[in-house]
């Protein structure tokens, strides 16, 4: 019998995109005072057709690639099947001017290549704060979130060198 030469079927991997971590919580401000404090996110992918991997933020919400400059989608180029530089830090923050109240879990969702859509879901709340002034109109004692949330309440006093302050328990 003649001698073939057989080679190995393998099956062509999908075309995937990937999101380290897959949620992020936390994104929060006083009303007035916003953008929140950014968070990031690794981005990846493999088998990718040829083109651009497209990222949405949703409406509540802002990206960057470099943590300077923000706006809500972001385009990132396809090269030999990956995303270029990958693994890609996306940075996240919760958008200046938001209404007092919750955005929770919206998703920041990311296609192109062909592989199917990877979400980042991000939960954020803009608070409102209560103040205690002095009678010069500067705030001494500053409380938040007003209503309290999840049993916890942030406390800032203006410390001033002339100043006691007693703890009450």
């Amino acid at each position: 019998f003649p001698s073939h030469d057989t080679k190995p079927f393998t099956t062509p991997q999908a075309p995937y995109l990937t999101v380290v971590p897959d949620s992020l919580n936390g994104f929060n401000y006083i009303f007035g005072a916003g953008p929140s404090a950014v968070q990031t996110y690794q981005l990846s992918g493999g088998n990718l057709a040829a083109g651009n991997v497209s990222i949405s933020a949703s409406a509540s919400f802002e990206l960057s690639t470099t943590g300077l400059s923000f706006s809500p989608s972001l385009s990132l180029p396809i090269q030999a099947g990956i995303v270029l530089g990958q693994p890609v830090t996306v940075y996240v923050r919760l958008k200046a001017g938001l209404a007092q109240g919750q955005y929770g879990w919206e998703a920041q969702i990311h296609s192109g290549g062909g592989a199917p859509s990877a979400n980042v879901f991000c939960l954020g709340e803009v608070n409102s704060s209560t103040s205690i002034y002095e009678f010069n109109g500067k705030s001494d004692l500053i409380l938040w979130p007003n209503p309290i949330i999840q049993n916890q309440i942030t406390i800032l006093l203006n410390n001033r060198p002339t100043d006691n302050y007693r703890d009450w328990e």
